[in-house]
Protein backbone atom coordinates (compact mmCIF):
# COMPACT_ATOMS: atom_id res chain seq x y z
CA UNK A 1 0.00 0.00 0.00
CA UNK A 2 1.25 3.46 -0.90
CA UNK A 3 -0.06 4.91 2.38
CA UNK A 4 1.71 2.38 4.59
CA UNK A 5 5.26 1.12 5.08
CA UNK A 6 5.70 -2.14 6.96
CA UNK A 7 8.90 -3.20 8.70
CA UNK A 8 8.94 -6.89 9.58
CA UNK A 9 11.09 -8.27 12.43
CA UNK A 10 14.75 -8.68 11.59
CA UNK A 11 15.65 -11.83 9.70
CA UNK A 12 17.71 -13.32 12.53
CA UNK A 13 14.67 -13.31 14.82
CA UNK A 14 12.44 -15.21 12.39
CA UNK A 15 14.76 -17.54 10.42
CA UNK A 16 17.48 -18.49 12.90
CA UNK A 17 15.09 -20.27 15.26
CA UNK A 18 13.34 -22.41 12.62
CA UNK A 19 16.64 -23.39 10.98
CA UNK A 20 18.09 -24.57 14.28
CA UNK A 21 14.88 -26.41 15.15
CA UNK A 22 14.76 -28.25 11.81
CA UNK A 23 18.47 -29.03 12.01
CA UNK A 24 18.04 -30.38 15.54
CA UNK A 25 15.15 -32.63 14.53
CA UNK A 26 17.18 -33.88 11.56
CA UNK A 27 20.20 -34.69 13.78
CA UNK A 28 17.92 -36.42 16.28
CA UNK A 29 16.26 -38.53 13.57
CA UNK A 30 19.59 -39.55 12.06
CA UNK A 31 20.97 -40.39 15.48
CA UNK A 32 17.99 -42.56 16.40
CA UNK A 33 18.16 -44.34 13.03
CA UNK A 34 21.89 -44.95 13.38
CA UNK A 35 21.44 -46.21 16.93
CA UNK A 36 18.70 -48.57 15.75
CA UNK A 37 21.04 -49.99 13.11
CA UNK A 38 24.18 -50.12 15.19
CA UNK A 39 24.97 -48.51 18.52
CA UNK A 40 27.99 -46.30 18.07
CA UNK A 41 29.55 -43.09 19.33
CA UNK A 42 28.45 -41.25 16.18
CA UNK A 43 24.81 -42.06 16.94
CA UNK A 44 25.10 -40.77 20.50
CA UNK A 45 26.77 -37.56 19.30
CA UNK A 46 24.04 -37.00 16.71
CA UNK A 47 21.35 -37.43 19.37
CA UNK A 48 23.10 -34.97 21.68
CA UNK A 49 23.53 -32.44 18.87
CA UNK A 50 19.85 -32.90 18.03
CA UNK A 51 18.83 -32.04 21.58
CA UNK A 52 21.17 -29.04 21.58
CA UNK A 53 20.03 -27.53 18.26
CA UNK A 54 16.32 -28.29 18.70
CA UNK A 55 16.27 -26.84 22.20
CA UNK A 56 18.13 -23.68 21.18
CA UNK A 57 15.97 -23.17 18.09
CA UNK A 58 12.67 -23.59 19.94
CA UNK A 59 13.86 -21.28 22.75
CA UNK A 60 14.71 -18.58 20.19
CA UNK A 61 11.35 -19.09 18.47
CA UNK A 62 9.32 -18.70 21.66
CA UNK A 63 11.31 -15.80 23.11
CA UNK A 64 11.59 -13.81 19.88
CA UNK A 65 7.89 -14.31 19.24
CA UNK A 66 7.24 -12.55 22.56
CA UNK A 67 9.50 -9.56 21.96
CA UNK A 68 9.60 -9.14 18.15
CA UNK A 69 7.87 -5.99 16.88
CA UNK A 70 6.19 -5.31 13.56
CA UNK A 71 6.36 -1.61 12.80
CA UNK A 72 3.91 0.18 10.48
CA UNK A 73 4.36 3.76 9.30
CA UNK A 74 0.88 4.86 8.21
CA UNK A 75 -0.72 7.86 6.57
CA UNK A 76 -4.42 8.03 7.43
CA UNK A 77 -7.15 10.37 6.17
CA UNK A 78 -9.08 12.13 8.96
CA UNK A 79 -11.81 14.44 7.63
CA UNK A 80 -9.84 15.38 4.55
CA UNK A 81 -6.55 15.86 6.39
CA UNK A 82 -3.66 13.43 6.16
CA UNK A 83 -2.07 12.47 9.45
CA UNK A 84 1.02 10.40 10.10
CA UNK A 85 1.40 7.80 12.82
CA UNK A 86 3.55 4.84 13.84
CA UNK A 87 1.81 1.62 14.81
CA UNK A 88 3.80 -1.06 16.66
CA UNK A 89 2.19 -4.52 16.69
CA UNK A 90 3.33 -7.42 18.90
CA UNK A 91 1.79 -10.55 20.44
CA UNK A 92 1.12 -8.61 23.68
CA UNK A 93 -0.87 -5.84 21.98
CA UNK A 94 -0.16 -2.75 19.92
CA UNK A 95 1.02 0.81 20.42
CA UNK A 96 -0.07 3.80 18.36
CA UNK A 97 2.29 6.80 18.24
CA UNK A 98 0.73 9.86 16.54
CA UNK A 99 3.03 12.35 14.85
CA UNK A 100 2.37 14.92 17.58
CA UNK A 101 3.88 12.54 20.16
CA UNK A 102 7.16 12.11 18.28
CA UNK A 103 9.89 14.41 19.52
CA UNK A 104 12.54 12.85 17.32
CA UNK A 105 12.90 9.93 14.93
CA UNK A 106 16.23 8.98 13.48
CA UNK A 107 18.52 6.15 12.47
CA UNK A 108 21.11 5.42 15.13
CA UNK A 109 24.19 3.27 14.67
CA UNK A 110 24.44 1.02 17.69
CA UNK A 111 27.85 -0.63 18.28
CA UNK A 112 26.13 -3.89 19.31
CA UNK A 113 23.18 -4.17 16.92
CA UNK A 114 24.05 -1.88 13.99
CA UNK A 115 21.55 0.62 12.51
CA UNK A 116 18.29 0.92 14.45
CA UNK A 117 15.21 3.12 14.03
CA UNK A 118 15.02 5.26 17.16
CA UNK A 119 12.03 7.27 18.43
CA UNK A 120 11.93 9.71 21.36
CA UNK A 121 8.56 10.50 22.96
CA UNK A 122 7.66 13.07 25.66
CA UNK A 123 7.61 11.75 29.20
CA UNK A 124 11.06 10.19 29.06
CA UNK A 125 10.33 7.36 26.58
CA UNK A 126 13.10 6.17 24.26
CA UNK A 127 12.31 3.31 21.87
CA UNK A 128 14.38 1.36 19.37
CA UNK A 129 11.59 -0.10 17.29
CA UNK A 130 13.43 -1.77 14.42
CA UNK A 131 16.87 -3.15 13.61
CA UNK A 132 18.12 -3.07 10.03
CA UNK A 133 20.46 -5.55 8.39
CA UNK A 134 22.60 -2.82 6.76
CA UNK A 135 23.12 0.93 6.78
CA UNK A 136 22.10 1.17 3.13
CA UNK A 137 18.74 -0.46 3.77
CA UNK A 138 18.24 1.76 6.82
CA UNK A 139 18.85 4.95 4.82
CA UNK A 140 16.46 3.83 2.04
CA UNK A 141 13.71 3.06 4.56
CA UNK A 142 14.21 6.34 6.39
CA UNK A 143 13.84 8.30 3.14
CA UNK A 144 10.64 6.36 2.37
CA UNK A 145 9.24 7.30 5.77
CA UNK A 146 10.13 10.95 5.19
CA UNK A 147 8.36 10.90 1.80
CA UNK A 148 5.30 9.28 3.38
CA UNK A 149 5.12 12.08 5.96
CA UNK A 150 5.67 14.86 3.42
CA UNK A 151 2.00 15.60 2.65
CA UNK A 152 0.76 15.04 6.20
CA UNK A 153 -0.36 17.69 8.66
CA UNK A 154 2.46 18.83 10.91
CA UNK A 155 1.03 18.62 14.41
CA UNK A 156 2.54 21.08 16.87
CA UNK A 157 0.58 19.76 19.84
CA UNK A 158 1.73 16.73 21.80
CA UNK A 159 -0.31 13.70 20.80
CA UNK A 160 -1.39 11.02 23.23
CA UNK A 161 0.58 7.79 23.19
CA UNK A 162 -1.88 4.88 23.06
CA UNK A 163 -0.62 1.51 24.28
CA UNK A 164 -3.32 -1.13 23.79
CA UNK A 165 -2.54 -4.44 25.56
CA UNK A 166 -4.01 -7.41 23.71
CA UNK A 167 -6.66 -9.87 24.83
CA UNK A 168 -4.00 -12.24 26.14
CA UNK A 169 -2.91 -9.55 28.61
CA UNK A 170 -6.36 -9.29 30.22
CA UNK A 171 -5.47 -11.51 33.18
CA UNK A 172 -1.78 -10.58 33.29
CA UNK A 173 -2.00 -6.82 33.84
CA UNK A 174 -3.93 -4.67 36.31
CA UNK A 175 -3.58 -0.89 36.43
CA UNK A 176 -4.81 1.41 39.22
CA UNK A 177 -3.99 4.95 37.96
CA UNK A 178 -5.54 6.80 40.94
CA UNK A 179 -3.05 5.06 43.27
CA UNK A 180 -0.15 5.10 40.76
CA UNK A 181 -0.01 1.33 41.14
CA UNK A 182 0.42 -1.42 38.56
CA UNK A 183 0.39 -5.21 38.97
CA UNK A 184 1.56 -7.63 36.30
CA UNK A 185 2.88 -11.13 35.69
CA UNK A 186 4.98 -12.36 32.79
CA UNK A 187 4.92 -16.05 31.85
CA UNK A 188 7.84 -15.99 29.41
CA UNK A 189 9.96 -17.90 31.96
CA UNK A 190 7.46 -20.77 32.05
CA UNK A 191 7.03 -20.76 28.28
CA UNK A 192 10.75 -21.23 27.67
CA UNK A 193 11.29 -23.78 30.47
CA UNK A 194 10.76 -26.88 28.29
CA UNK A 195 12.86 -25.86 25.24
CA UNK A 196 15.58 -24.50 27.52
CA UNK A 197 15.68 -27.85 29.36
CA UNK A 198 16.08 -29.61 25.99
CA UNK A 199 18.96 -27.29 25.06
CA UNK A 200 20.74 -27.69 28.40
CA UNK A 201 20.24 -31.45 28.20
CA UNK A 202 22.01 -31.55 24.84
CA UNK A 203 24.83 -29.44 26.26
CA UNK A 204 25.13 -31.77 29.27
CA UNK A 205 25.17 -34.83 27.01
CA UNK A 206 28.05 -33.38 24.98
CA UNK A 207 30.00 -32.62 28.16
CA UNK A 208 29.47 -36.17 29.40
CA UNK A 209 30.64 -37.47 26.02
CA UNK A 210 33.79 -35.41 26.41
CA UNK A 211 34.45 -37.12 29.77
CA UNK A 212 34.05 -40.56 28.10
CA UNK A 213 30.90 -41.24 30.10
CA UNK A 214 28.62 -43.91 28.69
CA UNK A 215 25.09 -42.54 28.29
CA UNK A 216 22.01 -44.72 28.47
CA UNK A 217 18.45 -43.57 27.89
CA UNK A 218 17.76 -43.84 31.62
CA UNK A 219 20.59 -41.38 32.34
CA UNK A 220 19.41 -39.07 29.54
CA UNK A 221 15.89 -39.09 30.94
CA UNK A 222 17.14 -38.40 34.46
CA UNK A 223 19.26 -35.43 33.32
CA UNK A 224 16.40 -34.02 31.26
CA UNK A 225 13.89 -34.41 34.12
CA UNK A 226 16.24 -32.66 36.57
CA UNK A 227 16.84 -29.74 34.20
CA UNK A 228 13.13 -29.48 33.38
CA UNK A 229 12.27 -29.35 37.08
CA UNK A 230 14.83 -26.58 37.65
CA UNK A 231 13.52 -24.69 34.62
CA UNK A 232 9.89 -24.94 35.73
CA UNK A 233 10.80 -23.86 39.27
CA UNK A 234 12.75 -20.88 37.97
CA UNK A 235 9.98 -20.02 35.51
CA UNK A 236 7.34 -20.21 38.24
CA UNK A 237 9.46 -17.90 40.37
CA UNK A 238 9.97 -15.45 37.52
CA UNK A 239 6.28 -15.49 36.56
CA UNK A 240 5.13 -14.41 40.01
CA UNK A 241 3.09 -11.24 40.43
CA UNK A 242 5.12 -8.05 40.38
CA UNK A 243 4.03 -4.55 41.22
CA UNK A 244 5.29 -1.00 40.84
CA UNK A 245 4.01 1.92 42.88
CA UNK A 246 4.92 5.59 43.07
CA UNK A 247 4.28 7.43 46.31
CA UNK A 248 5.58 10.97 46.51
CA UNK A 249 9.27 10.87 45.66
CA UNK A 250 9.63 7.13 46.08
CA UNK A 251 9.25 4.20 43.70
CA UNK A 252 8.45 0.83 45.26
CA UNK A 253 9.16 -2.29 43.23
CA UNK A 254 8.00 -5.62 44.65
CA UNK A 255 7.38 -9.26 43.83
CA UNK A 256 4.87 -11.67 45.39
CA UNK A 257 6.60 -15.02 45.03
CA UNK A 258 4.53 -17.96 43.73
CA UNK A 259 1.38 -15.85 43.52
CA UNK A 260 -0.26 -15.51 40.13
CA UNK A 261 -3.78 -14.11 40.53
CA UNK A 262 -4.42 -10.39 39.95
CA UNK A 263 -8.17 -10.42 40.66
CA UNK A 264 -7.89 -9.73 44.39
CA UNK A 265 -5.09 -7.16 44.11
CA UNK A 266 -6.18 -3.76 45.43
CA UNK A 267 -4.52 -0.55 46.46
CA UNK A 268 -3.36 -1.99 49.79
CA UNK A 269 -0.07 -3.78 49.35
CA UNK A 270 0.46 -7.02 51.33
CA UNK A 271 2.53 -6.97 54.47
CA UNK A 272 6.13 -8.10 54.45
CA UNK A 273 6.54 -11.86 54.54
CA UNK A 274 8.62 -14.77 53.34
CA UNK A 275 7.00 -14.68 49.88
CA UNK A 276 7.05 -10.90 49.55
CA UNK A 277 10.18 -9.17 48.28
CA UNK A 278 10.29 -5.42 47.71
CA UNK A 279 12.70 -2.53 47.37
CA UNK A 280 12.22 1.22 47.59
CA UNK A 281 14.04 3.55 45.16
CA UNK A 282 14.35 7.18 46.12
CA UNK A 283 13.39 9.47 43.26
CA UNK A 284 16.51 11.64 42.97
CA UNK A 285 16.30 12.29 39.23
CA UNK A 286 14.05 11.41 36.30
CA UNK A 287 12.74 7.96 35.45
CA UNK A 288 12.99 7.12 31.76
CA UNK A 289 11.60 4.13 29.87
CA UNK A 290 14.02 2.53 27.43
CA UNK A 291 13.55 -0.28 24.95
CA UNK A 292 16.71 -1.36 23.12
CA UNK A 293 17.18 -3.99 20.44
CA UNK A 294 20.03 -5.59 22.38
CA UNK A 295 17.75 -5.85 25.46
CA UNK A 296 14.24 -6.03 24.00
CA UNK A 297 12.46 -6.09 27.38
CA UNK A 298 11.65 -2.49 28.32
CA UNK A 299 13.11 -1.11 31.53
CA UNK A 300 12.87 2.01 33.68
CA UNK A 301 16.14 3.85 34.20
CA UNK A 302 16.81 6.50 36.81
CA UNK A 303 18.96 9.24 35.32
CA UNK A 304 20.31 12.40 36.90
CA UNK A 305 22.43 15.35 35.84
CA UNK A 306 25.25 14.33 38.17
CA UNK A 307 25.51 10.76 36.82
CA UNK A 308 25.28 10.27 33.03
CA UNK A 309 24.87 6.51 33.38
CA UNK A 310 21.63 5.05 34.72
CA UNK A 311 21.82 4.81 38.51
CA UNK A 312 19.01 2.26 38.88
CA UNK A 313 17.16 -0.03 36.50
CA UNK A 314 13.76 -1.73 36.84
CA UNK A 315 12.85 -4.41 34.30
CA UNK A 316 9.20 -4.31 33.22
CA UNK A 317 7.10 -6.62 31.01
CA UNK A 318 8.33 -8.45 27.90
CA UNK A 319 5.44 -6.82 26.01
CA UNK A 320 6.19 -3.23 24.96
CA UNK A 321 2.50 -2.24 25.08
CA UNK A 322 2.20 -3.58 28.63
CA UNK A 323 5.40 -1.79 29.71
CA UNK A 324 4.17 1.51 28.29
CA UNK A 325 0.80 1.06 30.01
CA UNK A 326 2.59 0.40 33.32
CA UNK A 327 4.76 3.49 32.86
CA UNK A 328 1.78 5.71 32.05
CA UNK A 329 -0.18 4.37 35.04
CA UNK A 330 2.60 4.80 37.60
CA UNK A 331 3.84 8.19 36.39
CA UNK A 332 0.49 9.76 35.50
CA UNK A 333 -0.28 13.07 37.17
Amino acid sequence: MKDRIRLLPHRSSTVGGPILLVAGLAFLSLGLFEQYRNESLAAELLISLGFLAAGLGSTILIYMRRVALRTFFERIDEKGKWRFRIRIVEPGGETIIPSGAIQAKEIRISPRTGPVFFVRIPGGIFLEIHRFSSRRKASHRFLEVERLQKDCLRESRVGALKPLPGKGMAGALRLIPESHLAYWRDTVGLETALPLAVFLSGLSFLLLHGMNFSLTWEIRLLVFAALLFLGLAGGALNSSVRYLRRSGNEIRMGRLLFRYSLKARGTELPQSGVLHRWKVHEDTGMWELWREESQPTAELRLSSERKPAAARRIRLHSSLAASLAIQQCVFSR
